[in-house]
């Protein structure tokens, strides 16, 4: 066996032992009641529920051009609810009526209408399928330069091979996300069929180089854009705050108090 593919099968274990770690930490999370989506949240502006006569806060995550905000209350579903926000001295009310499941219900605020709208946007959805897609086809790509790739040919099968197996992986993890605790471990099994299908494209579609040199890439990039391309999209997406582009003085005015 060379060393260049006892390599490759020690860091395809390692990769193994990750993400089996990864899964056991995600199916210890508990579903949140309510995700709640808000485009360009301004850092001034609060939001809660207030249901049953009691309020509600969030745990938050905070994107570039987004927040998340997880609401864990899961006697949410008995009630009708009010989503409040607040910034500066304006205040929405928006009205929501009980919930039909205890765990995993997805809003989007639209704070120029001043509405929750059901479910994930499609430009949202389309915009993160194509970031995802773009980067890790970047990633793979600088990889497959180094691996000594030159011919036209070769770079055709390769783009080729990854819009369709990146193009299909995100657009599956799109239908789970944001909820994250369980979608995990599908993630990790079409991972493993990727890194499969994409060795034995490499092997078979491509003549140039050695094969055993073809299937050390397609370990290499996969590990590589997994890790790297998770770390990348984190860093541009996250951060503290965000400055909003829709003041809720915009909102409907029939809904400010």
């Amino acid at each position: 066996m060379s060393r260049t593919l006892r390599i490759s099968l020690a860091a395809t274990g390692i990769w193994m032992l990750l993400m089996m770690l990864t899964i056991s930490f995600a199916n210890s999370a508990e579903p949140p009641s309510i995700i709640l989506i808000v485009p360009d949240e301004s850092e001034d502006m609060e939001i809660y529920i207030e249901s049953g006569g009691k309020r509600f806060d969030s745990y938050v995550d905070n994107y570039v051009f987004e927040a998340q905000h997880r609401f864990y209350a899961f006697n949410l579903h008995k009630y009708s609810s009010t989503v409040v926000i607040e910034e500066k001295d304006a205040v929405l009310r928006i009205e929501m009526d009980a919930l039909e499941s205890t765990y995993n219900n997805i809003f989007t605020l639209d704070l120029e209408k001043g509405e929750l709208i059901d479910g994930k946007t499609f430009i949202r959805d389309a915009y993160l399928v194509a970031l995802r897609v773009m980067m890790t086809i970047l990633i793979e790509g600088v990889i497959f330069w180094l691996f000594g790739y030159r011919a036209r040919l070769s770079w055709q099968i390769f783009l080729v091979m990854n819009l369709v197996t990146q193009g299909g992986l995100n657009i599956y993890l799109n239908f789970f996300m944001p909820m994250q605790p369980y979608f995990i471990i599908g993630f990790v099994i079409l991972e493993v069929f990727i890194l499969i299908a994409e060795a034995i494209v490499m092997f078979v579609a491509i003549q140039e180089g050695r094969r055993i040199k073809r299937i050390a890439f397609a370990v290499a990039a996969n590990l590589v854009s997994l890790f790297l391309g998770g770390w990348l999209l984190t860093f541009f997406q996250c951060k503290t705050n965000s400055v909003g582009q829709y003041p809720i003085e915009r909102a409907a005015v029939d809904s400010l108090n």
